[in-house]
């Protein structure tokens, strides 16, 4: 298996201020990662059925969005497509113990508070080693995927 960069994050949340600040976190901090932000669950349908890659999109649902919240959101994610397509997680200020294990049961990999940050791709990459996070000799952080 080689590494390949993650150049693209799929951001899913009702709140256009929300990915500008986390897109603006990402780039002080220099990750080298692009946010593909999406409001609804059509939408990110669209995008996965489109996407052209072999290895899983990396996907941060909001909790707390108008339609379908995240939870029902990710459950619905794993019944149209399969973890080779997408690896999805929450993205919220919710600090419920029963938002987590909810999240957990509906098949999400992670829970992150927001605004996220390179923290918590260092904190994911520990917990999932198919990630790592490099900085190269330019001090630009990289996400890379083995897979």
């Amino acid at each position: 298996m080689n590494d390949k960069q993650v150049k693209e994050i799929l951001f899913v949340d009702d709140s256009d201020d929300e990915a500008f600040i986390t897109r603006l976190i990402l780039q002080r901090e220099k990750v080298d990662l692009s946010i593909a932000h999406h409001t609804n669950y059509n939408s990110v349908c669209e995008y996965l059925k489109n996407i052209d890659q072999d290895y899983p999109v990396l996907a941060f649902i909001d909790l707390n969005m108008p339609i379908q919240n995240g939870i029902e959101m990710i459950e619905q994610l794993y019944i149209d497509f399969d973890n080779s397509k997408v690896i999805a997680g929450i993205f919220s200020g919710s600090q419920d113990p029963k938002d987590k294990q909810d999240a957990r049961n509906a098949g999400a990999y992670f829970f992150i508070n927001k605004p996220m940050n390179s923290d918590f791709l260092v904190e994911m990459c520990n917990m999932y080693p198919m990630y790592d996070f490099i900085t190269d000799s330019d001090g630009i952080k990289k996400l890379l995927i083995n897979y």
